[in-house]
């Protein structure tokens, strides 16, 4: 987390010296630029399902390769779980820090006859390598009722695994009513560190040089 403090620092830094309506404009610019520099990698394995499922596995239902992307890229697709069981999921077990910030979101696209059925996001935090099942020390989980079948994101957000956790279980879990539901899973993430926060959205600059709050949520000169 100090690379990242220390680019804010840069970025905060560069804007001061640079003349307010200058600095209005270049700010977009910046900002992606310091993101960029500074997103942390994803630790899942096969992330985005590009062409197979190779690093995750299935449980319940059956799960299989789809041409049929988030993004509608052609070049990519998503697994498409079978599920027609009381309980199915698709997951997979990685390394982690210990006492480590991390952040979590999937894109998943539901086909239900029954709209009462649930999804959910979650992560078991392990104390032994390879997720050994008798080694849970803490679980975290979202879950979604889904009211139609477009794709949507399932997030956890500003998580911090236990200080004695090594491995973490990530998965999505399908719990249908109707017993005919098909899910498509794309995108997962599970990134090292906390989402960062640069207050625009909300007016508050306190943390920035020179600006004031817009009612635009973007910043200003200030005097």
């Amino acid at each position: 987390m100090s690379d990242l403090n220390g680019k804010i620092d840069l970025l905060k830094a560069a804007l001061s010296f640079i003349p307010g309506r200058a600095a209005l404009l270049l700010l977009p610019i910046l900002m992606t630029a310091g993101s960029a520099a500074a997103q942390p990698p994803n630790i899942l394995g096969n992330p985005d399902f590009d062409v197979d499922l190779s690093s995750w596995t299935s449980e319940g239902g059956t799960a299989v390769w789809s041409p049929e992307d988030a993004d509608g890229a052609p070049d990519s697709g998503s697994a498409q779980l079978d599920a027609s069981l009381s309980f199915s999921s698709l997951y997979q077990c990685v390394d982690v820090g210990g006492g480590e910030p991390y952040q979590a979101r999937v894109n998943i696209r539901y086909l239900s006859p029954v709209q009462d059925d649930e999804l959910r996001l979650r992560i078991f935090w392990h104390d032994a390598e390879k997720c050994t099942i008798h080694s849970i020390v803490g679980l975290d989980r979202r879950g979604l009722i889904p009211q139609n079948t477009n794709w949507r994101e399932l997030a956890l957000q500003n998580l911090v695994a236990p200080p004695t956790a090594v491995s973490a279980w990530v998965d999505v879990v399908a719990l249908p009513s109707s017993g005919l539901g098909l899910l498509h899973v794309d995108d997962f993430r599970l990134i090292p560190g906390t989402i960062f926060s640069d207050g625009f959205e909300s007016g508050d600059t306190s943390a920035w040089s020179g600006a004031i709050g817009t009612r635009h949520g973007a910043v200003s000169e200030s005097g």
